[in-house]
């Protein structure tokens, strides 16, 4: 029984590991300091904050529903990578596309020679992922659109402030897509970027709402919890534990419906 027992702890199979004295989290978190407005004037805005062909959305995903708008690809075909989150395609499909697959390889890179094999003449659109944060071999990519003649799509939901050498990633397609979130302490976000002739559209999409303030003083206060366990390792853990255990009773209370 003992050596059965040792057996399946060394296999990760028997009693639980300790709990690790610091958690940290996969999305950046706020800090009160944060909350404080500075001067402006100091700070000049950098890519894509600066251009004027930008667009705030609620998610990166909405933004993502906004390019099949912009580029009417509804009912159509479009290139992707076969390796991506599932909220983007989730994203396409939704919106009508018809996404066709091509390779991406083992360290992430999207085989665009892979993606050229399988084009059709039916091909609308070209969309392109960086993972987590590093650059596709953008001009293949738009040679390949260029040899289309499609539209492409640059999804730097990923790649918010990354750069392919002196280029900013988002500077390269028709359309780019950032989500703000994943880079900046910010409780939501996303942006949809629109380059040349695609920017004088913009005016097509229906202006959307701000998101309720409920909305966000929760993923707010969500993220500075998660700051304070980072800070305070299990003290922290404790308190972040009991306070959403709280929202969790009160969201039940008050019959929140969430979307």
């Amino acid at each position: 029984m003992k050596a059965a027992r040792r057996m399946r702890v060394e296999a990760g199979l028997g009693e639980r590991a300790p709990a690790p004295k610091r958690a940290v989290p996969c999305m950046q978190t706020a800090w009160p300091h944060m909350l404080v407005p500075r001067p402006s004037a100091a700070v000049p805005l950098v890519f894509p904050f600066d251009q004027p062909g930008l667009r705030y959305r609620y998610f990166a995903r909405n933004a993502v529903w906004d390019a099949v708008q912009l580029l009417e690809l509804s009912g159509k075909q479009v290139l992707m990578p076969a390796y991506h989150h599932g909220v983007e395609l989730e994203t396409l499909l939704a919106a009508g596309v018809k996404p066709v697959f091509f390779r991406v390889d083992a360290q992430m890179r999207c085989d665009f020679e892979d993606a050229r094999r399988r084009a059709t003449p039916e091909v609308r659109g070209l969309y392109v992922i960086h993972y987590g944060g590093f650059p596709q071999d953008m001009e293949a990519a738009r040679q390949l659109a260029s040899e289309l003649g499609v539209p492409m799509i640059e999804d730097c939901a990923l790649a918010l402030l990354s750069r392919n050498g002196d280029k900013p990633l988002g500077s390269y397609g028709d359309l780019s897509i950032f989500c703000l979130y994943k880079t900046l302490p910010v409780p939501n976000g996303g942006a949809l970027l629109a380059r040349g002739e695609l920017r004088h559209r913009l005016h097509e999409l229906p202006e959307v709402d701000a998101p309720r303030v409920a909305s966000t003083a929760s993923h707010l206060a969500g993220s500075l919890l998660s700051n304070l366990e980072l800070r305070a390792g299990p003290l922290g853990r404790r308190v972040r534990e009991a306070v959403r255990g709280a929202g969790r009773w009160l969201v039940r209370k008050a019959s929140v419906e969430r979307v």
